[in-house]
């Protein structure tokens, strides 16, 4: 087997869903691995977990999709939520 030499990596090609994975079929595994990894870590029901997180991304995704009277803060609030997202799982 050969090895990669991670600095000549020029791009990754991350699927969110449609092309090459299901989000239909993903959305309730990445709910159970979720809960099973935070209860392990935190305590409380596995199922607890995946449930909670099922409804803070409901209500975090319907309060992105709000109309706003304001296009620049609704655009402004979009950027900042996807980044805090992407941070908050990034930060080692």
């Amino acid at each position: 087997m050969s090895s990669v030499n991670l600095n000549q990596i020029e791009a990754i090609f991350l699927d969110d869903g449609s092309v090459m994975s299901d989000n239909e079929r993903r959305a309730p595994q990445f709910r159970r691995i979720l809960g099973d990894y935070v209860s392990l870590r935190l305590g409380g029901e596995p199922s607890a977990w995946s449930d909670a997180n099922a409804a803070i991304l409901a209500s975090n995704m319907a309060a992105l999709d709000a109309p706003s009277d304001d296009d620049e803060c609704a655009e402004f609030a979009k950027t900042t939520a996807r980044y805090v997202w992407a941070r908050v799982r990034c930060d080692p």
